[in-house]
């Protein structure tokens, strides 16, 4: 029976789009609510979009959610070449 609502912050990238897969396949978890978070999401950045990012990521924290799972982008980098 489907009973759990789960939030999911970050569920565009490569592992967010996993998480996401991996919870639409549950047959416990009933709603997924997805936002979207960034790289650098910081309440104390001094750049607006990082700390309205940080700030949403804290907020959702401190509600009453069974579990929270905040992924956030990585950066790539192209291989390294020998030295």
């Amino acid at each position: 029976m489907a009973n759990r609502t789960v939030i999911a912050a970050g569920a565009t990238g490569l592992v967010g789009r996993e998480i996401l897969q991996g919870l639409l396949a549950d047959p416990s978890v009933a709603a997924v609510h997805s936002l979207v978070s960034a790289t650098g999401a910081d309440a104390g950045s001094e750049v607006f979009y990082s700390r309205v990012k940080g700030e949403l990521q804290d907020a959702l924290a401190k509600l009453p959610f069974e579990g929270l799972v905040i992924a956030r982008p990585s950066m790539f980098e192209p291989p390294r070449s020998p030295a």
